[in-house]
């Protein structure tokens, strides 16, 4: 479990890797974390275009949510996500982070409804 944390700080690949304000890639619970920071990576699509690699303010990919475990919870959207070879030059002029820009992978598994 990852808890109570804040990123102030910008997070940017150039690489295309599931990069995220809290964490990277991984199956745990992120409980009343907050990023503020800047999170930049090229997107990059293989196979049909489920599998994806880039940047989400919360997590480049989370595990879903079940009856007995949730993801995450508690949680506060902030700073920007978007692409480092747009906005690496002024990484706050990438657009405000969303609900929809969570999780760059299976951006599906985050539920507003459960995880704020």
């Amino acid at each position: 479990t990852v808890e109570s944390c804040t990123n102030y700080g910008n997070v940017m690949t150039h690489l295309s890797v599931r990069t995220g304000g809290i964490i990277g890639h991984s199956n745990i619970q992120i409980i009343g974390c907050v990023n503020k920071g800047a999170v930049l990576g090229d997107v990059f699509t293989e196979g049909n275009g489920t599998n994806r690699h880039g940047p989400g303010w919360l997590c480049g990919y989370s595990g879903a949510s079940t009856a007995t475990w949730t993801n995450c919870k508690a949680c506060v959207c902030g700073g920007y996500v978007g692409d480092y070879s747009k906005y690496k030059d002024d990484p706050t002029s990438a657009p405000d982070a969303t609900n929809q820009n969570a999780f760059c992978h299976a951006n599906q598994n985050f539920d507003p409804s459960i995880n704020f």
